[in-house]
């Protein structure tokens, strides 16, 4: 039979990846404005389109000059890193937890930090090539037949650089947001729970601290993810990470890092809140 441990652990995977089917499936037209938003200058070159501004501008140019499908470009490449990756970050700190803490006893924010960057690394370095090819799918810029023609194709053309173009700003934007959600997270349902006892209030309370949580994690990282999203359709390997942010502040300004925030936080922020209470 199996051990409580290991159900808990298998219901942990399960959890998260049943979770992240479902956001994924609602809010991937945000996540694909996100990446528009993050490219304009570059596909507006490429297309001859005009450059749009704002969420809600860019999902009517989408649905308007492609259709309203075109909203879910990327879908099955971000299925195909999402469901395996939600279920492997829970799962990674719910095995974290069952071996450092005791029983039922709760993390300190700084030890929920460690759990979170400790998953959301191993989450990162296993996934990050189905992570460029969704970026690459919701830029509108690359045209590959399916997930598996498109990392065929980065491997040919590009080399392993390739499909892992953008590691260390997909590091800088994850592992930060995931132990400071975490952390802030904790933090503040602790709090709650001593200022709180009211048992019906219990499910309220978990929502906002996620919400709020979510809210200032994605603020903080938003620039690595802008950093990330270029460097994964810019092709330009040689560069770096370092040279990259540096060419796009003397071309663009500082603005340029913020660019798709408000798509970014309003998903992540429903994402969160919804896998977590």
């Amino acid at each position: 039979m199996s051990s409580p441990r290991t159900k808990s652990f298998t219901s942990s995977f399960l959890a998260g990846s049943i979770s992240g089917t479902c956001s994924t499936l609602l809010f991937q037209p945000l996540d694909l404005v996100k990446t528009r938003l993050q490219v304009p200058h570059r596909r507006a070159a490429l297309t001859g389109a005009a450059q749009s501004n704002g969420t809600i501008r860019v999902m009517v140019q989408v649905v308007r000059n492609e259709n309203l499908r075109a909203l879910w470009k990327g879908l099955t490449p971000s299925l195909s890193r999402t469901v395996p990756g939600v279920g492997l970050y829970f799962a990674v700190v719910h095995g974290i937890r069952q071996a450092v803490l005791c029983g039922d006893c709760d993390p300190t924010p700084a030890m929920a930090g460690m759990f979170a960057a400790t998953a959301r690394t191993v989450t990162c370095a296993a996934l990050l090539p189905f992570t460029v090819v969704k970026t690459r799918f919701e830029s509108g810029e690359f045209h590959y037949r399916s997930v598996f023609h498109a990392l065929r194709s980065m491997r040919k053309r590009e080399g392993v650089r390739g499909l892992y173009s953008g590691m260390l700003a997909t590091l800088l934007r994850d592992v930060p947001s995931s132990s400071l959600y975490y952390m802030f997270y904790t933090a503040a349902k602790t709090r709650s729970k001593e200022m709180v006892t009211d048992e019906e209030r219990i499910w309220t309370i978990n929502f906002f601290c996620a919400m709020s949580s979510a809210l200032m994690a994605c603020l903080i990282t938003h620039p690595a993810d802008v950093l990330k999203t270029r460097m994964q359709i810019d092709g330009r390997h040689e560069l770096g990470t370092y040279r990259m942010a540096k060419s796009m502040r003397e071309d663009e300004g500082v603005r340029i890092f913020f660019r798709g925030a408000f798509a970014r936080i309003a998903r992540r922020s429903c994402v969160i809140a919804l896998s977590w209470t």
